[in-house]
C-alpha cells in the first residue's frame, strides 16, 4: 500500500516535473552560492522521470558525448581557480541537460513532440522581445542606417547579473540563429499544408480559422525575430543565416527552381567580389569582424584582434589540455598565463571568439570532443529520419530542415564568435537538441 501510494506521487512529481523545472530557472540561470541549491531539483526530476518511465534516461545517440561533456563539467569544478566565476555557466550546463532530458521525455509521441516545438518557438520569441528592450546596441561604427535606429532604442531591462549593462548584441544575434531557421521553415511549412489543403477537393472543408491564426502568428514571430538579429549588426550572423536559409530553400524548391537559386548565389558571390576587389581590403576586413563598440575592444574586433585572442587560447589550451582552465575563467586567467600582446589590459574578451576553442577552453581537449561529437551526432540523426520523412511523412519535411537550419546557421556564426556553453540564451541549444533527438520516438516506418 505506501509502496503503490510513493510510486503515485512520484509519477504526479514527473506529471508536473516542468513546473519543477520553470520554478529552479531562474535561480539557475542567475546563480549564487545560496541559490545553487536549486540544483538539487534536476536529480528530483531525473529520478522521478526515471521511476516513472522505468529507464534512467531515453536511448539516443546524442546520450554519450552528452554524457562526457557532463564528465567534463564535473571536473572543470576542481580546474576553475574560483568557482563564484564558474558557477554561471555550470549552473547554465546543468539547467540545460535537464531541459533536454525533459524534451525527449515529453516528446516520444507526436503531440508532445508538437507541444516541444512550441514551447520552443515560444521562448525564442521571448528571447527576441527581451533582447529588443535589454540589448547593448552600438551606438558607433558598421551600419550607419541601422545605428540611428539603435541609438534611439532604450534599454529598458539591465542590471541583470551578467549583463549589467544590458545584453551584447553578438551574443543576441548567436542565440536567435538557433530559433530564426526554424521559424522560417515552419512558417514555410505551415503555408505549404494551407494551399495544399486548399487546392485539394478532398480535404477543402479541412481548412480551420486556427491553422490561419498559426500561420499569422509564425510569420509575424519570423519577421521580428529577423528584425532583431539585423538591428544587432552580426556580419557573422548574418552570413551564417543566409547559408542556412539558402539551404533549406535548396532543399525544399523544385529542381528547375533550384537552379535559379544556384544562379542568383553565383551572381551575388560576383558581386560581392567585384566590391571588395574595387573598395579595398579593409572592406572585406569590416566585414567578415566586427566595428567596435567602444575603443577598449578596438584591438580586439580586427582580423589582428581575432587572430590574437585565437593564439592565446591554443596557448592555454595545450597548459590545460585534459581539464580545461574551468569554466568562465579564459576571460581573467589569460591575462596572467599569457597575457595578450595587443589588447587593453581592461578589455573583457569574454571567451576566444570560437565556440570549439572555447569548450577546450572550458572542459578541457575531451570537453572539445564531446561538442564536435554531438553535432555529428545530431547531424547524423537529422539525416536519418530526413529519410525517412521523404517517404512516409512529407510534412514533417520542413520542421526537420528548420532544425538543422538552426544548427549549421548557429555552427557557422560559432566559428568567428560564441554563445560559451552554460551561457543564459543557451537553453534554446538544449532546446534544439531534444528536439531533434525526440524525433525518431514517434516518426517510424509503417509496418
Amino acid at each position: 500500500m505506501m509502496k503503490t501510494l510513493v510510486r503515485s506521487w512520484i509519477i504526479g512529481i514527473d506529471k508536473y516535473s516542468w513546473l519543477l523545472l520553470v520554478a529552479a530557472a531562474p535561480f539557475l540561470l542567475f546563480p549564487s552560492p545560496a541559490r545553487s541549491l536549486a540544483l538539487l531539483v534536476l536529480p528530483v526530476i531525473w529520478l522521478a522521470g526515471w521511476v516513472s518511465t522505468g529507464k534512467p534516461i531515453l536511448h539516443t545517440p546524442l546520450n554519450p558525448p552528452l554524457l562526457l561533456m557532463a564528465l567534463m563539467v564535473l571536473v572543470s569544478l576542481w580546474a576553475t581557480y574560483d568557482l563564484n566565476i564558474s558557477l554561471g555557466k555550470v549552473c547554465g550546463v546543468m539547467l540545460g541537460l535537464a531541459t533536454y532530458i525533459f524534451f525527449i521525455q515529453r516528446g516520444i509521441t507526436k503531440k508532445g513532440w508538437y507541444i516541444c516545438l512550441g514551447t520552443f518557438l515560444l521562448c525564442g520569441a521571448g528571447i527576441a522581445g527581451v533582447s529588443l528592450l535589454g540589448t547593448r546596441w552600438i551606438i558607433t561604427g558598421k551600419l550607419a542606417s541601422l545605428t540611428k535606429i539603435t541609438a534611439k532604442l532604450p534599454i529598458s531591462v539591465s542590471g541583470l547579473p551578467g549583463a549589467a549593462e544590458g545584453f551584447h548584441p553578438n551574443e543576441v544575434a548567436g542565440a536567435l540563429l538557433w530559433v530564426l531557421p526554424v521559424y522560417f521553415a515552419v512558417t514555410l511549412g505551415l503555408i505549404y499544408k494551407f494551399y495544399d489543403t486548399k487546392n485539394n477537393s478532398n480535404h477543402r472543408g479541412m481548412i480551420k480559422p486556427f491553422d490561419l491564426g498559426v500561420i499569422l502568428c509564425t510569420s509575424i514571430a519570423t519577421l521580428f525575430s529577423l528584425c532583431v538579429v539585423i538591428l544587432t549588426q552580426s556580419r557573422t550572423a548574418y552570413f551564417a543565416l543566409m547559408i542556412a536559409v539558402g539551404l533549406i530553400l535548396w532543399l525544399i524548391l523544385p529542381r528547375r527552381m533550384q537552379l535559379g537559386l544556384a544562379m542568383f548565389v553565383i551572381i551575388a558571390i560576383i558581386a560581392l567580389t567585384i566590391f571588395i576587389t574595387t573598395r579595398g581590403g579593409n572592406v572585406l576586413e569590416r566585414f567578415l569582424f566586427e566595428s567596435p563598440m567602444d575603443s577598449s575592444s578596438d584591438s580586439l574586433n580586427s582580423i589582428e584582434g581575432r587572430l590574437e585572442i585565437w593564439t592565446r587560447a591554443y596557448e592555454c589550451i595545450q597548459d590545460f589540455p585534459w581539464t580545461g582552465m574551468g569554466m568562465n575563467t579564459f576571460r581573467t586567467a589569460v591575462y596572467i598565463v599569457h597575457p595578450p600582446r595587443i589588447f587593453n589590459p581592461n578589455t573583457d574578451v569574454g571567451h576566444a571568439h570560437n565556440e570549439f576553442l572555447q569548450a577546450a577552453l572550458d572542459l578541457g581537449v575531451p570537453g572539445l570532443i564531446a561538442l564536435i561529437w554531438l553535432y555529428l551526432a545530431a547531424f547524423i540523426q537529422l539525416f536519418r529520419v530526413f529519410r525517412l520523412a521523404l517517404f512516409f511523412d512529407r510534412e514533417v519535411l520542413f520542421w526537420i530542415l528548420g532544425l538543422a537550419g538552426g544548427l549549421i546557421a548557429h555552427l557557422f556564426y560559432g566559428l568567428n564568435d560564441a554563445v560559451a556553453l552554460g551561457a543564459k540564451p543557451g537553453f534554446l541549444f538544449w532546446m534544439l537538441l531534444g528536439l531533434i533527438a525526440g524525433i525518431p520516438n514517434w516518426l517510424r516506418e509503417p509496418s
